[in-house]
C-alpha cells in the first residue's frame, strides 16, 4: 500500500487547488498527482537540480514550501522521474528542450504574478515597456549599488547612462527609433548581467549572451526567443528525416546561424555534446551514426542549450518535459520507418501474431505484491480505523488472482503480506460476529434519518476518497454528489454549507456509493460465481441508480463480505492448480536490514544523520519466522519465496531468510547493481538469478526490471488497454531478440504493487490485463513463470558475495530513516523496545501477555509508519500517523499495565521540529583533530580555467574561485588517510547532502605495479600520466561519491566533512582500500557535477551557457577546469594537446 488514503480526515478534509501561492513568508508549490510515489519540485532557484525539492503528500495533494526573494523565477515539478510543468499555472515559457517551463513573479509585497503582463502591477514588475515613445528598461536587484544601461544604443559603452535606484529596481528610459537592439547591465562597475526577464537572447561574442529586444513601428516590444530561425525557417528540404546510407545513419537539420549542432537520442544516452554535427556551405549539418535494428528517438541540440526536434520527420513521441523527441524505427533489412512507440502509434489491435520466434525463449516472472498497512485498531472494540482492506478486497485482492481462470497457460506470483491476511480475517471474524470491522463500515450502517451533524461531516469528508475520474464519475448520481460540496476560499470543505444542501436520501445514496464505486466491475456488470459456491453481483444496484434504501446498504455490503471470504481459497485453488506461487513479507511489513541493525543504512547512506542504534536481530528472526508460521497456517505447507518489504535487504539478513526456510528472495535491479559494484551494468546482468553466500548460508535472488514495473504501474494508465499491453510485449520482444542466439535462458523480473495503479486506469485496467494475458499466452518466444519454477530449473550460476543494503527505492533506506521525524521515531522505538525486554526479564508476566504486548511493539517496526514520517511521504495527514504510530507504543503498556512514559504524549512531528535532529555534514566534528600531517602541497591561484581559456557558466551561482583548487593536504590515522582539498569558494546553493553542490573531484593514486590510466568517467576525456591503482571521486552528492579499483568495483565510499570557513572539503578513506602512501604518484583533478548531465558532469562547449562551461575548441576538450600541479605552465600545457589531436594526459606528484 503505497498511501494511507484520506482516512478520518475529520481534522484536515480539502481539496488544495494546484499551483503555486505565497504564505507565511514562503512560496508554497502544490501539486494534485495522488497515485504518484515521488515528486520534487525544481527550477531557476535550484539550478534545475533534479534531486530538487522533495514535496510532501497530503490528501492527495503534494506540497513543498521555498523561501524566495522577490524575482521572476521558472519551474517544473518532477513526477516519478518524469518533468512536467504546472497544469494550473496559465504562465508558460520555452524551457529549450523543446517543452515548455512554468513561471511566475515574486513581487516585493509578497504578490505573485502568473503573465508577462498582469491586470495589476505590471510597470512595477515588466524589465522593457514602451511608454509615452521612450523604451523603459528595468533592473530588480536590492544589494546593488549602482547599475548601468549598455548596449548597442549606446556603442556598449559601459558608463554612459547610469540607471535610476527605485528602492527595489533600478530604471533607466531612452528615446529609440524602430529596430532590433542588443543590451546588458553594468552592476557596481565590473559585472555584466544579461536581462533575467527577457528570455531572448544572442551570443555576445564572449562566451555569453546579450538580451535582445525589438521595436515595432507601432510601439510594441518583441522579445520572445528566436527559435524558428533554426528549426521553422520555410525551406524546402529535399529529405524526410533520418536516412539509411552504408555508412550509418544520416541525421540532417537547418540551422544556418548556429554556432554548433549536436544529436542526441536513446542511442548515445542522450549526451547533449557526443555527437557533433558538421555544417555545409548552405547551413545543413549533418552525421552518421551507426545503429542496429530497432526504435530510436532523437534531438537536435543548438548551440550546446536549445534541444528541438526533427523538422522533416512527422513521427514524435511525448519526451516527458512538455515536448516531443523525433523517432523513428530502423527494421531488419535496412528501412527507415518514420513513426513513434508511443500511445499515438502503438496498434489498437493485439500484436503477437507479428512477432516471431527468433531463438531462445525468454522467461517472465511477474510478482503482485498485495498489502496492505496495519492499520490502528480500538484494543477493546477491534473496530479498525480505515477501511481499505475491505474495499481493495472487492476491488483488487479477489479479481487479480481469479482472472486467471481465464488464461490458465499463465502463470505468475502473488505476495500476500501476512499483515494483510490478519487483517482480513478479522474483518470476517467481527462481521460474523455482528460487529463492525471498521468505522466506514459502521457509518455506512447508520440509518440516514439519524445522522448527527459529525455523522455528516465524516461522510463528506470520507466517502470520496476514490479516484474521481475513473471510480466517482462514471455514477451520474455519485457525481452530483460530489459536486454539492462547498469549498472555504482556503481548499477546505465548508461543512456548514454544504451539509445544507444535501438531503436525507442524499446522505443514504452517498453512503451506497462509497461502496459501490469499490466493487470490481465483474460483480458490477453481472454474477461471478466464487470458489465458496456463492453467486454475487452488484449489478441491480448500478441499474436503480440513486433512491436506495437502508436494506441496499446492508445488502451491498453482506456481498462485500462473501467476496472478502473467497480471497483465500481463490489463491488456495490457483495454488493447487500450480497457476501461481504464493509468496510472504516479514510479519508486519518491517524494513528488515534496519530491524536487524539501523547502522546497515550507512552502506548506502555514509553520511546520513542516523537515530540512536536499534538493533533486534531476534525481532527480525521473529517478523521472519511469524510470516511463515502465518502462511502454513493458511495454505498447509511453507512458502519458498520472500518479498523483503520495499525490497529491502541486506548481506546481514540473509542466514534469517534461509534459516527460516526460504529458498529465494527478490529486490530491485539497482540493489542488483550496487551488489555486483559493476559500472557497466548491462540487461545480462539484470536477467539472471543469483546465488548469495553469506558463510553457510545461501538464498537465491531475483532483481525486477525497474522500467517495465513502472511502465505498468504508472505509464499505461494512459494508454488504451490493448496499447499498454503492446508496448509491454514490445519491449519483451527487443529483449527475445537480444538473447536469443544464448543458449542459457533470461528471466525478466517484474513486480509491482497489486492494488494501487488501476483505480487509475480506465475500468480498473480490465481491457490492459485481458489483452496482456490473453497475447502471452499465444507467445512461443516467452514463457511465464515463477521464480521457484525458474531456480529449480536453471540454478543461478552467478554468486553475489556481498548483497548492498538497500531498498527498491534508489536502493538505500532514505524514506525510512534519516530525516528529523524518522529519527525521532525510531529513538521513541528504541526506548519502548529497551522498556519491554526490561519487563520480560521481571518475570512478572506470563508468556501470553508478553506475546499480546509483544504483537504491538512489532507493529510499531512496521515500514508504513516510517513512509509517511518526514518530508518525503505523506498519509494526507501526518498528524494522524504521528497519533496512531504513539498510540501503538501506549498499548504495550497498557496490555502490560504500566503507565506510559511521558513522551509519547509528545508529538514526533512537533518535536522533531524543535529539537531538530540535523542530518547536516556540518554536525560532524573534524577528523583531522586528532590526525597527523603527512603531506601538504600547494596549486597555483587562479588558474581554474583548465588549459587558459575555459570559461564559466554565466549564472551567478557559479563564483569565481569554486573551481579553483588552492591546495591538497593528507592527513594519516592508524585505519585511515584524510584528504583535505582547499578551494577559492565553497558553499551549497543546492542543498547537496554532503554540503557542497558545484565541484567533483577526481584523485587517482599510483601506489603498486600495473593499473589503468583511463579516468573513472569516460567523458572527461584524458587520461592519467601514471597508471593508478585507487581511484576516488568526491562530490556532494550520493551518486558521486565512492573509491574504485582498476575493474571499477566500489570499494567504499568516503566519509565527507565541509569546512567553510576555510573553504575545505575533507575526505577520510580506509586505508586497507588504498594500502601505503608513501612514495605513491597521485593526480588530482576538479571539475563540475551536474545532476542531469551525461555521467552527473557539466556540459562544456564552445560558448558557454547560463549552466554550461564554453570555451571548448572540440569534442575532444578534457573536462578539467584546474588540477593540482604547484608550477605555473604545466596544467595549461597538458590541458591543451587535445587542440593537436593528442591525448591528454594529467599529471602526477609524488607523495613522499
Amino acid at each position: 500500500m503505497r498511501f494511507i488514503k484520506t482516512l478520518l480526515l475529520i481534522l484536515s478534509a480539502g481539496l488544495v487547488i494546484a499551483g503555486v501561492e505565497f504564505k507565511d513568508g514562503k512560496v508554497v508549490f502544490y501539486l494534485t498527482e495522488p497515485q504518484a510515489k515521488d515528486v520534487v519540485v525544481t527550477g531557476t532557484f535550484s539550478n534545475w537540480n533534479p534531486a530538487g525539492i522533495k514535496m510532501a503528500k497530503r490528501d492527495n495533494i503534494w506540497t513543498a514550501e521555498v523561501e524566495l526573494k522577490p524575482g521572476t523565477y521558472e519551474y517544473k515539478f518532477i513526477i516519478d522521474g518524469v518533468w512536467k510543468e504546472d497544469p494550473d499555472n496559465p504562465w508558460k515559457v520555452p524551457d529549450g528542450f523543446g517543452g515548455s517551463n512554468s513561471k511566475f513573479t515574486l513581487t516585493d509585497k509578497g504578490e505573485l504574478l502568473f503573465s508577462e503582463a498582469p491586470q495589476t502591477g505590471v510597470s512595477a514588475l515588466k524589465s522593457l515597456e514602451y511608454l509615452d515613445g521612450k523604451v523603459i528598461f528595468r533592473f530588480y536587484d536590492r544589494e546593488a549599488k549602482e547599475v548601468y544601461l549598455s548596449g548597442t544604443f549606446n556603442n556598449w559603452s559601459p558608463n554612459a547612462l547610469k540607471m535610476e535606484n527605485k528602492g527595489t529596481y533600478f530604471e533607466a528610459s531612452i528615446e529609440l527609433k524602430p529596430g532590433v537592439y542588443e543590451y546588458k547591465f553594468v552592476i557596481n562597475g565590473t559585472t555584466w548581467k544579461e536581462d533575467p526577464f527577457n528570455a531572448r537572447k544572442v551570443p555576445d561574442g564572449f562566451g555569453g549572451f546579450n538580451s535582445q529586444f525589438e521595436l515595432t513601428s507601432d510601439g510594441k516590444l518583441l522579445y520572445q526567443p528566436e527559435i524558428a530561425k533554426f528549426s521553422e525557417t520555410k525551406t524546402q528540404f529535399d529529405w524526410n528525416g533520418p536516412e539509411y546510407t552504408p555508412e550509418g545513419i544520416l541525421f540532417r537539420f537547418y540551422a544556418p546561424d548556429a554556432q554548433v549542432v549536436y544529436l542526441a537520442g536513446t542511442f548515445n544516452n542522450w549526451a547533449p555534446t557526443g555527437l557533433p554535427m558538421t555544417k555545409d556551405e548552405s547551413g545543413v549539418w549533418s552525421i552518421k551514426v551507426k545503429l542496429i535494428p530497432g526504435n530510436y528517438q532523437y534531438k537536435f541540440v543548438i548551440n550546446g542549450v536549445q534541444w528541438q526536434e526533427d523538422p522533416t520527420n512527422p513521427a514524435k513521441v511525448d519526451d516527458g518535459f512538455g515536448g516531443f523527441n523525433s523517432a523513428f524505427k530502423l527494421t531488419d533489412d535496412g528501412k527507415i520507418l518514420l513513426e513513434a512507440a508511443g500511445p499515438s502509434t502503438l496498434p489498437q489491435e493485439p500484436i503477437i501474431k507479428t512477432l516471431k520466434k527468433q531463438g531462445t525463449p525468454i522467461y517472465l516472472a511477474i510478482v503482485w505484491h498485495q498489502h496492505q498497512p496495519r492499520y490502528y485498531k480500538d484494543l477493546k472494540t477491534g473496530e479498525s480505523f480505515a477501511p481499505w482492506v475491505r474495499l481493495h478486497g472487492i476491488k483488487d485482492y479477489y479479481d487479480m488472482a481469479a482472472i486467471l481462470y481465464q488464461y490458465p497457460k499463465i502463470r505468475f506470483t502473488i505476495n500476500l503480506t501476512p499483515v494483510l491476511l490478519m487483517q482480513l480475517e478479522d474483518i470476517i471474524k467481527l462481521y460474523d460476529e455482528g460487529k463492525s470491522p471498521d468505522v466506514d463500515f459502521r457509518m455506512t450502517l447508520k440509518n440516514a434519518d439519524s445522522l448527527t451533524y459529525e455523522d455528516k461531516k465524516y461522510l463528506l469528508a470520507n466517502f470520496f476518497s476514490a479516484s474521481w475520474d475513473n471510480m466517482i464519475d462514471i455514477f451520474p448520481r455519485y457525481k452530483e454528489l460530489r459536486t454539492k460540496r462547498v469549498w472555504n476560499p482556503d481548499g477546505t470543505i465548508n461543512f456548514d454549507e454544504s451539509i445544507k444542501r444535501y438531503t436525507t436520501q442524499d446522505f443514504r445514496d452517498l453512503q451506497v456509493y462509497f461502496n459501490l464505486c469499490w466493487f470490481d466491475p465483474d460483480f458490477r456488470n453481472g454474477e461471478v460465481t466464487l470458489p465458496t459456491g456463492d453467486k454475487v453481483s452488484v449489478k441491480k444496484f448500478v441499474e436503480k441508480g440513486q433512491n436506495f434504501s437502508e436494506q441496499d446498504k446492508k445488502e451491498i455490503l453482506d456481498i462485500q463480505m462473501k467476496i472478502l471470504k473467497a480471497i483465500i481459497p481463490v489463491h488456495k485453488d490457483l495454488l493447487t492448480k500450480g497457476q501461481i506461487e504464493v509468496i510472504t513479507t516479514p510479519y508486519y511489513h518491517p524494513i528488515l536490514p534496519l530491524i536487524y541493525d539501523t547502522e546497515s543504512a550507512r552502506e548506502a547512506m555514509p553520511n546520513a544523520k542516523l537515530p540512536e542504534r536499534f538493533s533486534w536481530p531476534e525481532d527480525a528472526l521473529w517478523h521472519v519466522k511469524q510470516a511463515v508460521k502465518k502462511y502454513e497456517e493458511i495454505f498447509g505447507n511453507k512458502p519458498t519465496g520472500m518479498w523483503p518489504a520495499e525490497g529491502s535487504v541486506s548481506h546481514d539478513i540473509v542466514p534469517i531468510v534461509r534459516q527460516s526456510g526460504f529458498t529465494w528472495m527478490c529486490s530491485d535491479g539497482h540493489v542488483l547493481a550496487r551488489s555486483l559494484k559493476k559500472a557497466n551494468f548491462s540487461d545480462d546482468d539484470l536477467y539472471r538469478p543469483y546465488a548469495v553466500v553469506n558463510g553457510r548460508d545461501t538464498i537465491y535472488m531475483v532483481f525486477r526490471d525497474t522500467d517495465l514495473s513502472d511502465r505498468i504501474g504508472f505509464r499505461y494508465k494512459s494508454y488504451s488497454g490493448v496499447q499498454g499491453a503492446n508496448d509491454f510485449i514490445l519491449r519483451l520482444y527487443e529483449i527475445h531478440n537480444k538473447f536469443a542466439k544464448d543458449p542459457e535462458p533470461h528471466l525478466v523480473t517484474v513486480i509491482l504493487d497489486g492494488e494501487n495503479a488501476w483505480e487509475w486506469y480506465k475500468n480498473d485496467a480490465k481491457e490492459f490485463f485481458h489483452s496482456l494475458y490473453s497475447q502471452l499466452s499465444e507467445a512461443d518466444w516467452i514463457i511465464t513463470t515463477t521464480p521457484s519454477d525458474f531456480i529449480k530449473q536453471f540454478p543461478p550460476k552467478r554468486v553475489i558475495t556481498h548483497l548492498h543494503a538497500g531498498s527498491w527505492i534508489n536502493a538505500d533506506f532514505s524514506t525510512w530513516i534519516g530525516e528529523d521525524e524518522e529519527n525521532l521515531a525510531w529513538n521513541y522505538l528504541g526506548y519502548v523496545r529497551r522498556e519491554f525486554e526490561n519487563f520480560k526479564k521481571s518475570g512478572q508476566y506470563d508468556e501470553e501477555t508478553l506475546e499480546k504486548a509483544f504483537f504491538e511493539l512489532a507493529s510499531a517496526e512496521g515500514s508504513d509508519w516510517f513512509w509517511f514520517f518526514g518530508a518525503d511521504q505523506s498519509a494526507g495527514d501526518d498528524r494522524w500517523t504521528d497519533i496512531m504510530f504513539r498510540r501503538t507504543l501506549k498499548n504495550v503498556y497498557e496490555i502490560l499495565g504500566k503507565p506510559y512514559p511521558d513522551f509519547l504524549d509528545k508529538s514526533i512531528l512537533e518535536e522533531a521540529r524543535r529539537t531538530s535532529y540535523s542530518s547536516s555534514v556540518m554536525a560532524k566534528s573534524d577528523p583531522r583533530t586528532s590526525a597527523k600531517k603527512i603531506y601538504e602541497l600547494k596549486d597555483v591561484e587562479g588558474d581554474d580555467y583548465g588549459p587558459g581559456y575555459y570559461l564559466y557558466p554565466s549564472n551567478g551561482v557559479f563564483k569565481k574561485g569554486i573551481f579553483d583548487i588552492k591546495g591538497l593536504d593528507i592527513f594519516e590515522t592508524e585505519k585511515s588517510y584524510i584528504f583535505s582539498i582547499k578551494v577559492g569558494e565553497l558553499d551549497n546553493p543546492w542543498n547537496a547532502p554532503y554540503g557542497f553542490s558545484q565541484q567533483i573531484f577526481f584523485l587517482y593514486i599510483d601506489n603498486k605495479d600495473g593499473g589503468k590510466t583511463e579516468p573513472l568517467k569516460p567523458s572527461l576525456n584524458y587520461q592519467t600520466e601514471n597508471q593508478w591503482d585507487v581511484a576516488i571521486m568526491v562530490s556532494g552528492w550520493d551518486n558521486a561519491c565512492g573509491v574504485y579499483n582498476t575493474s571499477m568495483e566500489l570499494l567504499e565510499v568516503p566519509d565527507i566533512y565541509v569546512n567553510y570557513d576555510n573553504r575545505e572539503v575533507v575526505f577520510t578513506v580506509s586505508k586497507k582500500f588504498i594500502g601505503d602512501l608513501k612514495g605513491s604518484k597521485i593526480s588530482l583533478t576538479a571539475y563540475s557535477y551536474d545532476g542531469y548531465g551525461n555521467e552527473n558532469l557539466r556540459a562544456l562547449q564552445l560558448a558557454r551557457g547560463e549552466w554550461e562551461f564554453g570555451g571548448a575548441k572540440s569534442t575532444s576538450a578534457p573536462k578539467v577546469i584546474d588540477l593540482l600541479h604547484p608550477e605555473s605552465g604545466i596544467q595549461e600545457k597538458a590541458l591543451s594537446n587535445y587542440e593537436r589531436g593528442e591525448t591528454v594526459r594529467i599529471p602526477s606528484l609524488n607523495v613522499k
